[in-house]
């Protein structure tokens, strides 16, 4: 910069120190008739300013202020423009658009005493110019930067004026043209740059950057990785570490002492001391330990989703920090004001997906387990519970264990009892309750302001320093409570008048009269209002307390989200609701707010509820100590580092008695730029941008560039789902434009990002169509692959199914025999139910029909969807029958025959009568049947138009034949999955829900069973899962007696059986007459015992899973491995396995196999279907991508300026 320029600049000096000497206290108004200005926040600019100009080495005298949005910087162009004019200078400011020219000038008039204009015109810019007076002159960026208009600024002499020039959101000038003509404006006359989201570029331009606020912030920050629960409790409880030890502690014995004792029981005894000693070193007992590792197994297949949002909730929950505000001697009073957490705050949560919403909305209503999109988070755990309870109790512990660990920590004097009496203290309550309590804190504090007229601010401040004159002023004060003047109070704050009369009235009258009638301790909680009460809480819980007539002002408004963006659920667009809810269908419903905006924005200003917004104007001018934002993606403007910044800024810190948070929640497996951002706030100005912010905003700028392509893809399928018919139908033209559109905004953004250096931006750009290529002919690809495992998780899966399946199937193969056995008599019945459920069990395969049931739902959903689609657009009328045969193809496709051939097509025509009889077609179930069976030949022999005349032929889809036949094969495939589960003793949730209350017999007739099943015999041949429910069961069917002398009969046969076992394998000579006796008195006196019990199936199961599996495993060792270690250590591992699974639960592998493997089976075949649906889209994007990938960039890039090739523009 040119010495002159920086001599002229150096004349502001003694001005700004007379400006500095005034800027005293907390506000001062500078001129009499004028606004106040708070000095804490004009005071760093003036001095850092004065530092900067008095320097002797400066060279530059431009300069950037640094300062979130809502700080105030149009107080500090008054000033600046206050200086100025006293040193003769005129004052040229830009902001960007005209809107904000008028609310400067306002703001700026309201507080300073200086000449203000604001010019449309280049030519009145430069009019003022010309005037002696010193002037501010406020103008739009374009209106300055659109041309280089500067060099009509100079006088006709070429003199040019005592200018300085401010220019406000510097950081939104994003066109390469402006940008140079700011940069040959800053050449010549002195700038200064306002921005809240610092650019490198705009850095580069200034000799100084003064940031006012970042290293004086309180607040606590965090940020939040999103994990599942199980990795999440792995990690919290050690578990990795744990369970590492004790697998290198088994096999290093397992290696030096097996091959010596070469016995698995003996081995097991060696090592149960070391296991117990283990469990005391890592602080993890071994039923927690197993517990915790079959939950990480099942985790791993089952898709439990983890959100951020949740995340967020549960950090908030669990947060105690120690602040010390006061020094008592008073435990209760130390913890009261010193110790706090951000559950208590109201808070502003920031969101900018739909994802993030819909669990917020779930987590903040209690639904902690429901995640978007139909998934869940923490059934696992609770299915296992490795610290033996549920997943709520567990959060409920943590909570506890983190205040008392904070209270141990500063108070470590404190006896077991006291710390007891402190935590009774405190309200443990989840988010979902305490989002209430905000609200009635925040009445109190509504109230009380009204009573003592002051803030909360000064209310705070007054109950730490004087808690009881507080109570007394409230006292004497309490009885000059009117309606009127309550009112008036309230539209002051900003509120209507019939909102503040409707709504708020009748709470501030509820406090009131709570303070008049309650006695002194209750009093004293209320004024006092401590956010952490649990006895403040219990006055609204309890019908009885003075402050319930709250609760249903409290429940209502607990929190409100300021609307929804565009989506696809059929919510309304920007309007507020109070919550989303999803019925059992999956459907999403509203609760919607029809509170006022201007209502709604004070209820948010006063942080008098907790609100979910993304609008970036919200919050600047409010009092919340706590703000969030949540984001599922990577890409997120709330992970952008300088947006991050700003979300920061909107916790004005304004209430030095509490604790200001701020939380940052991300996604799933996205990569974090802001951590570093934050946890380095208080470096220096310009190491902090140098070293930190634009570091991290380089590593984002170069994902966000990586994402383009995929976002361009994503926007341009979008168009396409939202513009194309059911039948294929798009237009062409439209869709052409708005690819080409949407390219030239990517190229702006690639552009601004690059700081404007086109051959960068080129270079770029080919990369993201090329990119957005791959994505859009990736569709095809997306839809068949749709819900699958990675190929790691494919593989583990299908080793795990088939270990399941071969071990459930053994055990399971004997009681198949018994049924066997059993049922070859039921064909000699006249029981046609009997008949029809064994030859359904022999027949249909319980795997392929559920496989069947998922196809079946599958192909129902999604000719319904385009049955309702062509109805909404009247595509029948003209198309009739291009539509049904759209449908009909559906079901003609070969993953839907197949389907049907491995059940329907199995089931002889008499039995499908029976069957369709017991689901409730008795009428004409011969008829059904025969149509049922020509539907199947139709299926697979006419074609498509053939079969539309037949089946779909003059009616609506529902009234059809096709319809009605689906229908009645769903029932029949689901009666078939009934007997199947029946037999297996498969329980369903719904099962154990109703076996905790209700007994097996009225069970079974709730209609909990086949409706094929009568009295007949057959339907008692089930699989014995469980031993003490076959005993408890026999018990009761079987005479006393019976049961005593066959347990004695086991109990004697087990003795000699293990005695006769023991001296064979030691090699014992006996006698003839011995050895038959203890053959007798041995194994066939418990066989006696078990077939007088009733349990010869299970006995001679558990006889073959504890002696015969065992050695079959020994022996697959030796032909698999050669190496005689590795046998011993995969045959005591296999051993192992087989014990594990002899004594787990079969409820768990038959969910495994029959829900989670057949689910995953029939993906494949869904998702082929859904692409028969999918497929003009599909073609479209192939379309689409070809032309993108051959655009001719040179009809969008910009050609270099001049300028840039001069290398005039800093990057």
């Amino acid at each position: 910069m040119n010495q002159c320029i920086i001599n002229q600049a150096k004349e502001l000096i003694p001005h700004l120190k007379k400006v500095n000497s005034k800027l005293q206290g907390e506000s001062i108004k500078l001129f009499s008739d004028k606004e106040s200005i708070i000095v804490e926040r004009r005071k760093p600019v003036v001095e850092e300013m004065l530092k900067h100009l008095e320097s002797s080495s400066i060279t530059n005298c431009n300069t950037m202020i640094d300062a979130e949005a809502g700080f105030g910087k149009t107080y500090d162009i008054g000033l600046w423009s206050h200086a100025l004019a006293q040193a003769g200078y005129h004052h040229l400011v830009a902001v960007p658009n005209g809107n904000l020219v008028e609310q400067a000038k306002k703001m700026i008039d309201g507080a300073f005493t200086v000449d203000v204009k604001t010019p449309k015109t280049v030519q009145e810019i430069e009019d003022t110019l010309k005037v002696t007076k010193p002037t501010t002159i406020i103008v739009t960026h374009d209106l300055l930067l659109q041309q280089e208009n500067y060099r009509k600024f100079e006088e006709q002499n070429g003199e040019k004026p005592k200018l300085w020039v401010s220019v406000d959101e510097a950081d939104s000038i994003n066109k390469q043209q402006a940008f140079e003509n700011m940069c040959k404006l800053d050449a010549k006359y002195p700038t200064t740059y306002l921005t809240a989201t610092p650019k490198k570029r705009i850095l580069n331009r200034c000799g100084k950057i003064i940031s006012p606020t970042r290293s004086s912030r309180r607040c606590i920050s965090n940020t939040i990785k999103t994990v599942n629960v199980i990795a999440k409790t792995n990690e919290r409880e050690k578990f990795n570490r744990a369970f590492v030890v004790n697998v290198a502690a088994t096999i290093i014995p397992l290696i030096t002492l097996f091959p010596i004792i070469n016995s698995n029981f003996i081995f097991s005894i060696v090592m149960l001391p070391i296991w117990w000693v283990l469990t005391k070193i890592t602080g993890v007992e071994s039923k927690e330990l197993l517990l915790r590792f079959a939950a990480n197994v099942r985790s791993l297949f089952t898709r439990e989703k983890s959100s951020p949002a949740h995340e967020y909730v549960e950090e908030c929950e669990k947060v105690f920090n120690y602040n010390k505000l006061v020094d008592s001697d008073n435990p209760l009073e130390s913890v009261r004001w010193n110790i706090q957490s951000p559950v208590g705050e109201n808070a502003l949560i920031l969101v900018d997906d739909v994802n993030s919403i819909i669990n917020l909305s779930f987590a903040l209503q209690g639904e902690n387990n429901l995640v978007y999109e139909d998934g869940t988070r923490y059934e696992v755990y609770n299915k296992f519970q490795p610290e033996g309870m549920s997943y709520q109790d567990y959060r409920l512990k943590l909570r506890q264990s983190n205040f008392i660990n904070c209270i141990k920590k500063q108070h470590p004097g404190l006896t077991e009892e006291q710390i007891s009496e402190l935590k009774d203290k405190v309200d443990f309550s989840d988010t979902a309750k305490y989002l209430e309590y905000r609200v009635m804190h925040s009445m109190i504090d509504l109230t009380l302001s009204y009573l003592m007229r002051c803030d909360n601010t000064a209310l705070d401040k007054q109950r730490r320093e004087d808690l009881g004159g507080l109570i007394e002023g409230v006292k004497d004060k309490v009885s000059t409570a009117n309606d009127d003047n309550i009112i008036a109070f309230l539209k002051e704050k900003g509120f209507s008048e019939q909102f503040a009369k409707d709504e708020l009235l009748p709470q501030v009258n509820t406090v009131i009269s709570a303070l008049k009638t309650s006695n002194d301790d209750q009093s004293r909680l209320i004024v006092d209002n401590w956010h952490l009460s649990k006895e403040l809480h219990d006055l609204v819980e309890r019908e009885e307390g003075v402050l319930h007539s709250l609760s249903s002002f409290c429940k209502k408004n607990k929190c409100i989200f300021a609307g929804l963006g565009k989506n696809d659920l059929g919510i309304e667009t920007n309007k507020p609701f109070f919550k989303i809810t999803r019925n059992d269908a999956g459907k999403y419903g509203v609760d919607y707010c029809n509170y006022d905006q201007g209502d709604l924005n004070t209820l948010a200003k006063y942080a008098l509820i907790t609100i979910i917004d993304e609008s970036k104007g919200r919050g600047f001018d409010s009092e919340y100590n706590h703000v969030a934002s949540i984001f599922t993606d990577s890409t997120s403007q709330f992970n952008n580092p300088a947006g991050a910044l700003q979300n920061l800024g909107r916790n004005r810190e304004r209430n030095p008695n509490r604790q200001p948070w701020f939380f940052a929640a991300g996604g799933e497996k996205i990569e974090l730029f802001v951590d570093k951002v934050l946890a380095k706030l208080k470096s220096a100005p310009q190491d902090f941008c140098q070293e930190v912010l634009f570091p991290a905003t380089d590593r984002y700028n170069k994902l966000i560039k990586n994402r383009m392509g995929i976002e361009l893809g994503e926007k341009i399928e979008i168009y396409i789902s939202e513009n194309m018919d059911a039948l294929g139908n798009i237009d062409d033209a439209a869709l052409k434009k708005f690819s080409d559109d949407s390219m030239k905004e990517v190229y702006e953004k690639v552009h601004d990002i690059n700081d404007f250096d086109v051959g960068k931006t080129e270079e770029d750009l080919r990369k993201i169509l090329k990119s957005t290529e791959k994505y859009l002919c990736s569709y095809e690809d997306r839809i068949k692959n749709n819900g699958k495992l990675s190929c790691t998780r494919s593989v583990l899966f299908s080793m795990g199914i088939a270990i399941a399946k071969v071990m459930y199937y053994l055990w399971s193969g004997f009681d198949y025999l018994v049924f066997l056995a059993k049922a070859y008599n039921v064909d000699k019945s006249e029981d046609a139910n009997a008949k029809a459920y064994v030859h359904i069990i022999r027949n249909c395969y319980f795997e392929s029909s559920v496989k069947a049931q998922n196809m079946l739902s599958h192909v129902l959903k999604i000719a319904g969807e385009n049955d309702d689609s062509f109805t909404q657009n009247s595509l029948y009328e003209g198309n009739g029958d291009r539509c049904k045969e759209k449908i009909i193809s559906y079901f003609q496709s070969k993953q839907y025959i197949y389907a049907l051939d491995k059940t329907i097509s199995r089931i002889e025509n008499k039995h499908l009568v029976t069957i369709l009889k017991a689901v409730d077609c008795r009428d004409d179930a011969d008829k059904m049947a025969q149509e049922i069976k020509d539907f199947l030949y139709d299926l697979k022999n006419l074609n498509c138009a053939d079969f539309r005349k037949k089946h779909y032929c003059g009616c609506s889809y529902k009234m059809s034949n096709l319809y009605k036949i689906n229908n009645q094969i769903s029932m029949v495939i689901d009666e078939v999955i009934d007997c199947h589960k029946w037999r297996h003793g498969v329980i369903s949730e719904r099962d154990n829900f109703f076996g905790d209350f209700v007994d097996t017999e009225l069970r079974e007739n709730c209609g909990l069973r086949p409706k094929l099943k009568t009295n007949h015999n057959i339907f008692k041949v089930k699989v014995n899962n469980n031993f003490s429910e076959l005993w408890r069961k026999n018990w009761e069917e079987r005479s006393r007696q019976r049961m005593v002398l066959g347990t004695a009969m086991l109990f004697i046969g087990l003795i000699v059986s293990v005695k006769l076992i023991y001296e064979i394998s030691l090699g014992y000579t006996m006698l003839l007459p011995s050895l038959c006796g203890s053959i007798a008195f041995g194994p066939l006196v418990l066989l006696c015992g078990a077939l007088l019990c009733g349990i010869t199936t299970y006995l001679v199961k558990g006889t073959f899973f504890l002696f015969g599996i065992p050695i079959l495993l020994g022996e697959l060792s030796k032909c698999v491995f050669r190496n005689g270690l590795v046998q011993d250590l995969s045959e005591i591992t296999l051993s192992f396995g087989n014990n594990a699974f002899f004594y787990a639960p079969k409820s768990i592998l038959q969910s495994f196999i029959f829900e989670d493997a057949t689910k995953f089976d029939s993906l494949s075949d869904m998702n082929k279907l859904t692409l028969i649906r999918e497929q003009d889209k599909a073609k479209c994007m192939n379309e689409v991508a070809d032309k993108i990938v051959a655009t001719d960039l040179s009809a969008v890039l910009v050609q270099p300026t001049t300028s840039e090739q001069e290398g005039l523009v800093l990057n």
